[in-house]
C-alpha cells in the first residue's frame, strides 16, 4: 500500500507518473510553487510543473524552458492541509494563505489534478 503524498517532493514524483501530450493540452500552464515555512528542501522550497510543452514536466527549482504563467506561494502546513482536503484552494485564496500571481484561470485549473494524483496515491 502506498503511504500518500506528503512532501512536495512526493508530489513531484506522482504528478511524474501522471503526465503526458494530453495533460499538455488540457492545460496548457506553467506552474511555480513557493513553499515557505520548514527548512528542508522536502517541505520548503520551489518546484515547477510544465503542462505546456512536449509530454510536461515536473521537477524542483524554477522551470526549465520558460517563465510560469501562474506562481503559487503558501506554507508547507498549508499544503499538507489541502492534500487532507481539510482546506479548500479558494478558501486558503480568499483567507490569503495561498498567493496566486499571474493567471488565476490556471490556479483554479489545477486543483482537480492534483486532487486525482493525490487521492491516486493514497
Amino acid at each position: 500500500m502506498e503511504q500518500g503524498i506528503g512532501s512536495p517532493a512526493d508530489l513531484v514524483n506522482a504528478i511524474n507518473s501522471h503526465l503526458g501530450t494530453v495533460l499538455v493540452k488540457e492545460f496548457g500552464y506553467i506552474y511555480k510553487f513557493v513553499m515557505t515555512g520548514e527548512a528542508s528542501l522536502e517541505a520548503s522550497g520551489i518546484f515547477y510543473l510544465d503542462l505546456k510543452n512536449g509530454d510536461g514536466q515536473a521537477g524542483f527549482g524554477y522551470p526549465l524552458i520558460e517563465e510560469p504563467d501562474v506562481t503559487l506561494t503558501l506554507s508547507s502546513g498549508l499544503f499538507q492541509e489541502l492534500l487532507a482536503r481539510r482546506v479548500s484552494p479558494f478558501n486558503a485564496y480568499m483567507g490569503g494563505q495561498l498567493v496566486v500571481s499571474g493567471d488565476l484561470r490556471a490556479a483554479m485549473k489545477l486543483g482537480g489534478l492534483v486532487e486525482t494524483v493525490a487521492s491516486s496515491h493514497k
